[in-house]
């Protein structure tokens, strides 16, 4: 899995891929000039991306007019593109002045262990954790001979 392009392709806006670039690149200078980014970029978005996926994702399902989440484990790549979902919506609720700097500015805080992101994960692990005693509602996907 491609992490840059994943993070790239979860930018974009209305179709718009360019400024969605624009944005990375911005952020990589900001991370240069910062000198927060040592390693490669791929290791740095990585390590950012191991600490903002949820491993696992609930689910509702309705009986008897009751609702249930129940929990179930996320594949890597949904599990990737549900943590990006979550990191560009608190990032876009970030004051700073760019997009960019909003990004340089979450990125600093996911690092520091104290962003909303983290905060989401966290609660997400808990409800799920909570709700596992609903596991037996989930329906076994064999075929049965």
């Amino acid at each position: 899995m491609n992490v840059v392009l994943l993070f790239v392709n979860s930018l974009i806006q209305q179709g718009n891929k360019r400024r969605a670039v624009y944005w990375l690149v911005n952020l990589l200078l900001y991370l240069k000039t910062k000198h927060i980014l040592k390693h490669s970029l791929f290791s740095f978005f990585k390590s950012i991306l191991l600490r903002i996926i949820p491993q696992v994702g609930l689910y509702t399902k309705v009986l008897s007019g009751k609702k249930y989440k129940i929990p179930i484990y996320l594949k890597a790549k949904k599990a990737a593109t549900v943590g990006l979902q979550w990191l560009f919506k608190t990032t876009r609720l970030r004051s700073e002045k760019t997009f960019s700097l909003k990004l340089l500015g979450e990125f600093s805080d996911i690092l520091l262990g104290k962003s909303k992101t983290i905060k989401q994960r966290k609660e997400h692990h808990l409800l799920a954790y909570q709700n596992k005693q609903y596991l037996y509602l989930v329906r076994s996907r064999r075929k049965k001979k």
